[in-house]
C-alpha cells in the first residue's frame, strides 16, 4: 500500500475510533447526569432551561451528534454490487442526518421542564427540539433498517435488527407514556432505554467497519463468482473456485 493510501486509511481508523468514543462517552455523561438529579426524567429534561445538569448535558448531545458524523463521514461505502453500494451510501447519509438532529438538538434545549405538545407552556423552541431529537431517533432507525436489509456481514444484520426493534418499542412506549401524562417514571426510564440501545448499536457497526467490508468484488478478483462470494460472506455456502 502506497504512502496516500496508507494515510487516508489511518485517518479512517482513527475518525472512527473518536466517533464512537465520544458517542458512547457522551452517553456515560448523559446517564451520570439521570443519576445526580436523583430521579426518573426524560432524556431531555437534563438539557432543559435552569436544570442543574443542561450546561452538561447538552455539551454531551453536541458530542454525541459529532460522533455520529465522525462515524458517518468514515464509514466505507465502496462494495461489488451496485445495489449493496447504494444502501451504504443510504446508511452514510442517514447517519449524518441523526448527528446533525442531535447537534440541533443540543444547541436549541427545551424549556423548562419540557412541556409536551398540546400544553399551554408548549413553545416554538421545544417545538425545534422536540423536532430535531424525534429526527434524530427516526433516521438512526432507518439507518438499523438499512444496514438490516444490507448483504454482507451476518452478525451486524442480526443486531441491526434486534437493535432497531428494541428501540422503536422502548421509545415508541416512553413517547406514549409522555403524552398521556401518565407513569412518566417507567417512560423516562424506557426513553433512556431506546438512546442506550441505540449507542449500542454503533459498535458492532463500528466494528465491522474497520474490518475488510465483504464484497463481490473481492470475491471475483480471487476467481470466485460473485454468488459464490456473497453467499460465503453470508455464511450460505462455501465458496468455491
Amino acid at each position: 500500500m502506497s504512502t496516500a493510501p496508507r494515510r487516508r486509511s489511518g485517518l479512517r481508523v482513527l475518525a472512527l475510533t473518536l466517533g464512537l468514543v465520544l458517542v458512547v462517552g457522551a452517553t456515560g455523561v448523559i446517564w451520570t447526569g439521570r443519576a445526580i438529579t436523583g430521579r426518573s426524567v426524560y432524556v431531555s429534561e437534563l438539557g432543559a432551561a435552569e436544570a442543574a445538569t443542561a450546561t452538561a448535558f447538552n455539551a454531551a448531545l453536541l458530542a454525541l451528534g459529532a460522533g455520529v458524523i465522525a462515524v458517518a463521514a468514515a464509514s466505507r461505502h465502496q462494495t461489488g454490487a451496485t445495489a449493496r453500494r447504494t444502501r451504504r451510501w443510504t446508511v452514510r447519509l442517514l447517519l449524518l442526518g441523526t448527528g446533525a438532529a442531535f447537534a440541533v438538538a443540543s444547541r436549541v434545549p427545551c424549556s423548562a421542564g419540557c412541556p409536551v405538545p398540546g400544553s399551554t407552556a408548549f413553545t416554538a423552541t421545544d417545538a425545534v427540539h422536540l423536532s430535531a431529537a424525534v429526527a434524530g431517533f427516526a433516521l438512526a432507525g432507518l439507518a438499523m433498517i438499512v444496514t438490516a436489509a444490507t448483504p454482507g456481514r451476518r452478525l451486524l444484520r442480526l443486531s441491526s435488527l434486534v437493535a432497531v426493534a428494541l428501540m422503536a418499542l422502548a421509545a415508541a412506549a416512553g413517547g406514549l407514556l409522555s403524552l398521556q401524562g401518565s407513569f412518566l417514571a417507567l417512560g423516562a426510564t424506557l426513553e433512556f432505554v431506546a438512546m442506550t440501545v441505540a449507542v449500542a448499536w454503533f459498535v458492532p457497526y463500528v466494528s465491522a467497519q474497520l474490518r475488510p467490508l465483504p464484497s463481490a468484488e473481492e470475491g471475483t478478483t480471487a476467481g470466485v463468482s460473485p454468488r459464490a462470494a456473497v453467499a460465503a460472506q453470508d455464511g450460505s455456502i462455501p465458496p468455491s473456485r
